[in-house]
Parts: structure tokens; C-alpha cells; sequence
């Protein structure tokens, strides 16, 4: 993205020239740019990336407690960014090394017991699957990653995690995975736990999409 002072002989010309180039400004200065057009890529490894994302941009407020966020003013600090931005790099980083998320800086990968289940249910849907079950006890952990394959036997990775859930508060989870593809799709949930412990076990059940 080039910088000028008067693009077209204006100060602060705006708009696309010729759907080649596109003038703006961004942060007070005058900037113009190739014209792209905007696109929504959904490989595995991009829906996995999203759906991270968004766990963890609401988990700060939902899950985390004032002892939880402390723990990142030290980084946030060291790398000059707020506590939020500091905890999602950070948990963003090692999802990409396949490592589990944590709630306090740093992951301490400790071991712990798991909730306890009584049910896992995934509803065949329209463009669509949704994952239902309940939680009979909270112990150690707090997310549940959803994982799709058109195969029974798929390990789980990051490119076939679609959802994140909390499991802090509430009994009953549901969790909605939306623009799937028609066909048979087997899930996977796993969990994480608060300290950053990727569960080693899995539940499975399938649905169909049409």
C-alpha cells in the first residue's frame, strides 16, 4: 500500500479508479492501493483459525475470572499490548503448534479430571449440524473444541476443528455448526482443560447433512 500527499490532485481523494486502483486514508495519511475484491476462503485450516478466534475473543469476558486475566498483565506489558490481545496471540500460537488453550499465562499443561458426560447427541440438519449434551459435573475443564470428517476413523486436528464451546455454568450445551456440506459428517468433541491440557479421549457420533 503506497502513501501520497495528493492522489489526483485532491488531498483527500477517496473511491476506486478504473477498478484498479482504490484511494483512502487510513490513520490520517492518504493512501492508495490495488482494487481487491473481498473473498471468504473456508479451507479446513481457515475455519479452524475463525473458530479459535472466536472462542477465545469471547472467553475473556465469559470464562475467565479477574485471577485468570491478572496473569497476562506481565506479557501484555513486555510485548507493549493489552491483556486480552497478549492472552488470544498467545493462545492462537499454540493452537498452531495443535497444543490446548489456557485460561492463565503460562499454560501449565497439568492433568486433571474431566467433566462428566451423560449424553452427546450430533442432529442431522439442513446446511447444517447441531451437537447437544449435557455435562453432569464440572471439574477441570472449560471449552469443548468440535471436530467434522466425512470418515469415522479421522483423528482430530486443527483443520477439522468448527466450534469451540464453553462449559463454565449451565448444564445442557448445544452448539451449531453452520454451511456444511450435504453428506454423512462424523463429529468428534474434545476437550480442553483450564491449564491448557488437550484431552487425549474423544466422543463420537454422526449426521447427515442435505
Amino acid at each position: 500500500m503506497a502513501t501520497t500527499k495528493g492522489p489526483l490532485g485532491s488531498e483527500s481523494a477517496s473511491g476506486s479508479l478504473a477498478k484498479i486502483l482504490t484511494f483512502s486514508s487510513w490513520k490520517g495519511r492518504n493512501t492508495v492501493r490495488l482494487l481487491t475484491e473481498p473473498t471468504d476462503p473456508r479451507t479446513g485450516l481457515q475455519l479452524s483459525a475463525r473458530a479459535m478466534m472466536r472462542f477465545l475473543s469471547r472467553a475473556w469476558t465469559q470464562s475467565l475470572d479477574d485471577a485468570d486475566r491478572a496473569t497476562w498483565s506481565a506479557p501484555a506489558q513486555r510485548e507493549n499490548i493489552t491483556p486480552i490481545a497478549s492472552f488470544i496471540a498467545y493462545n492462537l500460537e499454540r493452537w498452531r503448534q495443535f497444543l490446548g488453550v489456557t485460561m492463565q499465562h503460562p499454560a501449565a499443561n497439568i492433568s486433571g479430571t474431566s467433566n462428566q458426560r451423560t449424553s452427546y447427541n450430533a442432529a442431522n440438519g439442513v446446511g447444517q449440524i447441531t451437537i447437544t449434551y449435557n455435562v453432569a459435573s464440572y471439574n477441570d475443564d472449560w471449552a469443548a473444541a468440535i471436530h467434522i470428517d466425512p470418515t469415522n476413523v479421522f483423528v482430530p486436528s486443527r483443520a477439522t476443528l468448527r466450534a469451540v464451546n464453553p462449559e463454565l455454568g449451565g448444564v445442557t450445551q448445544k452448539i451449531v455448526i453452520t454451511r456444511v456440506t450435504p453428506g454423512v459428517w462424523w463429529t468428534r468433541l474434545q476437550r480442553f482443560s483450564k491449564t491448557g491440557r488437550r484431552a487425549s479421549t474423544v466422543q463420537l457420533d454422526s449426521a447427515t447433512v442435505t
